[in-house]
């Protein structure tokens, strides 16, 4: 019971994740004031997201077995590395929001 809600959840949510994100970077493609700082940041963690969000279908039972190996090993390896580089890309842009938001830091000081 539990097995098949999760399948049909990943099976569901996975592509609108992906939909989402690749919406959001051609957004910032096509629109060039999204290009402006913090924009960069705002790309890189929607692009690190849709690819981390790629691999919620290997969840379903039917994928997960047909997959040995040294390509399990390296989805396992790359959604790790994806993990941690999205939770860091969100960090980066919450800290870089904040302290921009809250007067902490500005983005002309002299560092000398």
């Amino acid at each position: 019971m539990f097995q098949s809600t999760l399948e049909i959840t990943c099976a569901v949510l996975a592509p609108l994740s992906v939909m989402g994100s690749g919406l959001l970077m051609w957004t910032y493609v096509k629109i060039k004031k999204l290009r402006e700082h913090p924009g960069s940041l705002v790309f890189m963690q929607c692009l690190t997201q849709c690819v981390l969000d790629l691999h919620w279908p290997l969840s379903i039972q039917t994928i997960n077995k047909s997959i040995n190996g040294i390509p399990c090993i390296l989805l396992g390896a790359s959604s790790c590395y994806f993990y941690f580089v999205t939770w860091n890309y969100t960090l980066g842009l919450s800290l870089e929001i904040s302290t921009f938001r809250y007067g902490f830091g500005t983005f002309d000081v002299d560092l000398r």
